[in-house]
């Protein structure tokens, strides 16, 4: 993936399930597989939520994040083409220097926000996401469903979905590894609505891998 180009401002805050309204709606995944945001100072509004189906969501996160390439030239072109509209920011990379950033570039508009990087305090890998905001919360499966049609293989860890009765973990998040130009990638889906996300958000990411996911 290519490094970013462009940014201004200063990071505010790294947590974990940060409104997000905060830091324009844009969020990430880390070390850890779990969906963190983060909060930049000046930064705007997240998207007013907008009904998007599933089937929606998926295609245009692979136009975005996957058939772009994952560098910062390809998904603006493609953010541009979807209507999008980009912000820099210069987001903290270290915990000591308060002047050593990266910059991080997020198109918002019509319910999403998207953005990548190479990685940053907090978000190690490079990684790619598009985060959706929806009045309601879509059916899990139905989101699992889409994405793995778009990307034409079933999740990678398909089975951790179930538990030993076959009934449903509440806390599953599918995993596709697929292979990248410069290693293996992983593509997650999550459905967040909670007390300290209060927006509803569905994420779709692509991230490099340290090593293949296990397979399902």
């Amino acid at each position: 993936m290519k490094r970013l180009g462009v940014g201004s401002a200063a990071l505010a805050l790294i947590g974990l399930a940060v409104p997000a309204g905060a830091q324009n709606g844009a969020t990430w995944i880390d070390a850890r597989g779990r969906m963190v945001s983060v909060a930049f100072a000046g930064s705007g509004e997240a998207p007013a939520p907008a009904d998007r189906p599933p089937a929606e969501m998926a295609a245009l996160f692979k136009r975005l994040c996957l058939d772009s390439g994952g560098g910062e030239e390809g998904l603006a072109q493609a953010a541009a083409a979807a209507g999008l509209t980009g912000k820099p920011f210069a987001v903290l990379n270290s915990r000591v220097n308060m002047n050593e950033t990266v910059p991080v570039v997020v198109w918002t508009g019509d319910g999403l926000a998207a953005a990548r990087t190479d990685g940053f305090l907090g978000v190690g890998e490079a990684q790619c996401s598009a985060t959706f905001y929806v009045p309601t919360p879509p059916d899990k499966s139905a989101v699992t469903g889409a994405l793995s049609e778009v990307l034409g293989v079933q999740p990678s860890n398909l089975s951790a979905a179930t538990d030993k009765k076959g009934k449903p973990k509440s806390n599953y998040a599918p995993e596709w590894t697929m292979a990248g130009p410069s290693g293996p990638l992983i593509v997650t889906a999550m459905v967040i609505k909670g007390i300290n996300v209060p927006e509803t958000q569905v994420q779709l990411s692509v991230r490099a891998s340290k090593k293949p996911a296990k397979q399902g």
